[in-house]
């Protein structure tokens, strides 16, 4: 015995469901695309952000050890949380 939605299906249903699917895939692509751009410029901004931290601090080693080790800890935590979440 059949099910009642199986007789309704025509090829029609098939190629819009299977252009639904592409669709998706395609603005997956673009957004994981756009995420990479984004975490690069991060990457960019907290290397920026450290050298401006070196130069000013450069006088000072242990003021400079103390904060680079709580600032890359944290940024080790975020990865970290960040890589946790992440479906695989």
């Amino acid at each position: 015995m059949q099910h009642p939605l199986t007789k309704k299906i025509t090829p029609g249903h098939i190629d819009k469901a299977l252009d639904f699917v592409s669709e998706e895939g395609k603005r997956r692509h673009t957004g994981s695309m756009t995420d990479k751009f984004i975490h690069v410029g991060v990457v960019v901004v907290g290397l920026a952000f450290m050298l401006i931290l070196v130069g000013m601090l450069k006088d000072s080693p242990d003021m400079l050890r103390l904060v680079m080790t709580g600032l890359l800890t944290f940024l080790g935590g975020l990865g970290l949380g960040r890589a946790w979440g992440r479906p695989s």
